[in-house]
């Protein structure tokens, strides 16, 4: 596995990687108006592995909007963004033990559920 870059924010947009992660950073968008972690338009990450992170201050906490496939946000906690977690497509995308609160606007906001699975998530 390769540990994905981390700072400001986690970005896969202009990667095409396979077996990434990141694994137990913090990323504070201080009211960026971007996504402290995004897959857009990413035409062949896989096997994607986001875990135990602590993402806040962003527009949206997560923007999942690619082609990824086998992509896995698991026991994140998002805070305080405009919106926790957009999903807008993937290949294969699992919301497993997440946590969003304090969100401006909703916790998930879902404009397809094409490829979508969550289990254990707490959207407050």
């Amino acid at each position: 596995m390769v540990r994905v870059p981390t700072g400001s924010g986690l970005n896969m947009s202009t990667s095409s990687g396979s077996d990434e992660y990141d694994d137990g950073s913090s990323s504070d968008g201080k009211g960026s108006d971007g996504a402290g972690y995004h897959t857009y338009h990413d035409p062949s990450g896989t096997h994607i592995l986001v875990a135990n992170n602590v993402i806040r201050n962003f527009d949206q906490c997560v923007m999942i909007w690619s082609d990824t496939s086998s992509l896995v946000l698991r026991d994140n906690k998002l805070d305080h963004c405009r919106i926790g977690i957009r999903y807008h497509n993937s290949n294969g995308t699992l919301l497993d033990g997440n946590t969003a609160t304090s969100m401006s606007e909703s916790a998930i906001e879902r404009n397809s559920t094409a490829h979508l699975s969550e289990t254990g998530n707490s959207w407050n």
